[in-house]
């Protein structure tokens, strides 16, 4: 209920992006033929924590969501984009590190899990099949199936990109 709570007050754009996320997730899941009931709504829940981390305090800049969508389509571009919009060190780091505290986050708050080893794959959200992602650059061979479906998911899901003007970046 907190992660549910903090996204709706938090980012609109993200708390929508995680709830499609999350149901393609199961989709997905169910097409490779996991069928426990258990296990896909424990998937769901984890598929929902992916970029909790990116909430800091109850706060989400917009522009997080414009780095998000842009390493999304090109690896390595999201801390390129913060710097080319002047945001923080702070904020890049959190972009940076967001895999982990949304990990460490999940944990924390896994009493409710059939299948806590599921949290794992949070911490792989963002890797690519080149080894191109972070944190860790490892390649598609290193992960695991389920991890494997999540990462891909996780690609196919944009974030929305048309609540923002061109000009001055300032969501509309």
């Amino acid at each position: 209920t907190q992660v549910l709570n903090t996204f709706q007050q938090t980012s609109t754009v993200l708390f929508a992006r995680t709830l499609r996320l999350s149901a393609l997730g199961v989709i997905s899941s169910i097409l490779n033929n996991y069928l426990d009931w258990r296990y896909l709504k424990d998937f769901y829940n984890t598929c929902f924590m992916l970029d909790f981390g990116l909430i800091e305090y109850g706060q989400f800049h917009y522009t997080l969501a414009i780095a998000c969508e842009s390493e999304r389509l090109s690896p390595g571009s999201g801390v390129k984009e913060l710097t080319r919009l002047k945001r923080s060190e702070g904020e890049k780091q959190l972009f940076l590190n967001h895999p982990t505290i949304s990990y460490d986050f999940a944990v924390d708050h896994s009493d409710k899990l059939n299948h806590p080893n599921l949290l794992n794959i949070i911490k792989v959200h963002h890797e690519k099949s080149d080894g191109s992602g972070f944190p860790n650059g490892i390649t598609f061979h290193e992960l695991t199936e389920f991890e494997t479906i999540l990462t891909f998911c996780d690609y196919l899901v944009p974030f929305d990109e048309s609540i923002y003007s061109f000009g001055d970046l300032e969501q509309v």
